[in-house]
């Protein structure tokens, strides 16, 4: 997708480009596939876009538009990362705005409530877009960064005290959908890994419903496993401990980053 030549290239799988057709939008998109069709979310840092989404089919043609319901006057050119987050769950496509605090499921080509992420006077409202600049909305309100869930919980990545140029201090939040569980964690940190005493998992995304994915450079992964960290680590599974290590012995300082899998425990 070429937002600023408002249209689509279309690639074989193998790099082979084998058309192009025109979009009716212009500004910078964000796109996910949904029943052969493509729906198009449209940033609105600016506040005055006039559709947040946009429904197309595989000719460019509109087949269905969401007008935008977080219209603001806007102060600078402030954006968000995450101002819209689609990810995919039990084989639907979600989406969350930044102005909002509702996780929507996309269903039969309209939108639906799903979740609430409570974060109060905190969340980014049209009506402090239009009251502050950027600098103000940076140091006081939550920038959401990355969104999924996976069996019963859901993970949000967000930013909150932006204050350049300090360092950007991102936050990790994991909540039950069922139960009271909740925690909240520095994602730097990770979360500890005490199955195989291994490097604290970041995640990053799902692999299915029940897996998350991180990962981690060769190099790092290398330098972890010679450090007294891990070799003093106590692990839940030591044979996977020492899996873990000749893996590591056994990857060169260039390879490619290694796929970190947990399934959830049932």
């Amino acid at each position: 997708m070429s937002a600023w030549q408002k249209k689509f290239n279309v690639y074989s799988e193998s790099g082979e480009f084998k058309r192009s057709f025109n979009m009716p939008l212009y500004a910078p998109i964000d796109f996910r596939f949904v029943d052969d069709n493509i729906l198009c979310y449209c940033e609105n840092h600016m506040g005055n876009i006039e559709n947040s989404f946009t429904l197309l089919d595989t000719n460019g043609l509109v087949i269905k538009s969401f007008p935008n319901r977080y219209p603001f006057k806007n102060h600078d050119a402030f954006g968000f990362p995450g101002e819209n987050i689609f990810y995919r769950f039990n084989n639907k496509l979600f989406k969350k705005e930044v102005y909002s605090d509702t996780i929507y499921v996309y269903e039969n080509m309209a939108f639906r409530p799903h979740l609430v992420i409570e974060v109060g006077k905190k969340l980014v409202t049209p009506e402090a877009r239009s009251k502050y600049d950027g600098k103000e909305i940076g140091k006081n309100f939550i920038m959401p960064l990355n969104l999924f869930e996976f069996g019963d919980y859901v993970y949000f990545d967000f930013v909150y005290k932006y204050e350049p140029p300090d360092d950007v201090l991102i936050y990790s939040f994991i909540g039950s959908k069922q139960s009271n569980f909740q925690a909240l964690f520095i994602k730097s940190e990770g979360i500890i890994n005490d199955l195989d005493g291994g490097p604290n998992i970041l995640p990053r995304t799902i692999k299915d419903d029940n897996t998350i994915i991180a990962l981690i450079d060769a190099l790092q992964l290398k330098a972890y496993v010679s450090s007294e960290t891990f070799i003093n680590s106590d692990a839940i599974f030591p044979e996977k401990k020492k899996e873990l290590e000749k893996l590591a012995n056994s990857l060169k300082e260039t390879d490619n980053p290694v796929l970190i899998l947990v399934k959830i425990k049932k």
